[in-house]
Formats: structure tokens, sequence, C-alpha cells
């Protein structure tokens, strides 16, 4: 195989190594994806939680601001009671006073109630924070270890970059320009190795004399099939 072949055999190997580390640094692990979400969720629990306490309190507050103005309108009747003069007027405080005893009963057992569902509110609330920081703590450290890792992938990324584009410039231009356009058609495969007179990229038999071609000349052969350009290695080529 002639030195240009060589270089564009070489070339091919790195534009896929950097195709697959340009793959895993874009890539998140279902573990780490899976914490993530875990925690998400929990934050998303605490917001809802958070909402739902906003909402009773300020429930509860109007309900307080009630009890306050029907316990003011209770002694109010109280004191007109003392005031009445004849029946009518008697029966008629005592059924405001009955209605708003009613209404303070009801008010008090209204607040009652949303003071047990508060205190439900809180106690989900210290538990949702804990597991939050639980999974938070998981998730981060798992996080962690990725970027490690993706550290690391990026170190050989920018070297294998590096590479490419030094070969690429040794390369004649000519044929990176021919390699190119087949590769681009060719799901970024441009150069296929004959094996046993086979091209290995699809499978296609070669004329012993085009392998022979492929052998001895230094010009570009390409597979009559898939038009990749085609080399060969003595140690793995039999005919």
């Amino acid at each position: 195989m002639n030195e240009a072949l060589k270089s564009l055999r070489d070339y091919q190997q790195i534009l896929h190594r950097v195709a697959e580390l340009e793959r895993l640094m874009s890539f998140v692990p279902e573990d780490v994806r899976s914490l993530e979400t875990e925690w998400q969720s929990m934050e998303a629990r605490m917001a809802e939680l958070k909402t739902r306490q906003e909402e009773q309190l300020a429930t509860q507050k109007t309900q307080m601001l009630a009890l306050e103005e029907a316990t003011d309108k209770s002694k109010k009747f109280e004191r007109d009671l003392n005031d009445v003069t004849n029946s009518k007027e008697y029966n008629a405080v005592i059924k405001e006073i009955d209605a708003i005893r009613k209404r303070l009963s009801g008010l008090n057992e209204d607040i009652s109630q949303r003071m047990v569902e508060l205190e439900d509110i809180e106690t989900n609330t210290a538990e949702c924070e804990q597991l939050a920081a639980e999974s938070k703590s998981k998730y981060d450290e798992a996080l962690a270890a990725f970027r490690a890792t993706q550290s690391e992938i990026q170190t050989e990324l920018n070297q294998r970059i590096s590479e490419r584009d030094q070969m690429k410039a040794e390369i004649p231009a000519a044929l990176m320009k021919q390699f190119q356009r087949i590769a681009d058609r060719r799901n970024g495969i441009g150069l296929a190795l004959c094996v046993k007179s086979v091209c290995s990229a699809c499978n296609v038999h070669i004329r012993q004399n085009v392998v022979e071609k492929i052998r001895h000349n230094n010009k570009v052969i390409q597979c009559d099939s898939c038009q990749r350009i085609l080399y060969f290695e003595e140690e793995v080529l039999t005919t």
C-alpha cells in the first residue's frame, strides 16, 4: 500500500474515533439520568407541598379573620340580649345568637382541620427534604464521576482532533477531496479494505485483475459496487 493510502487509512480511523468520542461526550449514562429524575421528582414534590402549605395558610388566615369577626358579633348579640324590651326582639336576638354560634362552631372545626392538614404538610415536607437531600447527594456523586470520565474523554478528543487535522494536511488534496466525496455518501467510510478478493465494506467480490492492481499499482482503485477506495494489507490479504 502506498504512503498516501496508508495516511488515508489512518485518517479514516481517526475520524471514526473522533466521532465516537464526540458521541460519548454527548451521552449521559442511564444511572445518572435516573438519579437526576429521582432528585427532580423530589424537588417537584417539595414545590407542590410548599404551594399547598401557602394555600392552606392563606385559607387559615381568612378563616381566623372570619372567626374574629364572628366572635365580635356573638359578643354584640349577647349584649343586645340584655337590652331587649319584648318577646319579639328577644326571639330575634336568640335567632341571631344561634346562627352565629353555628357559624363559630363551623369556623372552629374548619380551623382545627386546617391545622391538622398543615401539620401533615410539615411532616411530609420534612420527610421530602431528607429524601431530596439524599437523592441530590447520590446524583452529585454520580455526576462528578461521570464528569471525571468526560474530562478524560475530552482530553483524548482534543488530541485526536489535533492528529486528524495534521493528517489531513499531509494527504494529497486531490485524494482527500475524492475520499471526502465518497465518505459523505457512505456513512463516513470512504476507504475499504480488500480481504480475500472481497470489499470489506459492501462484501462484493473483487475481480482478480483489480486485486492485482490494488496490490501493485499506486493508482487509486475504487470498488465497482460501492465506489469506496480500496486498499489491502499483506498480512490480511490472500487471493
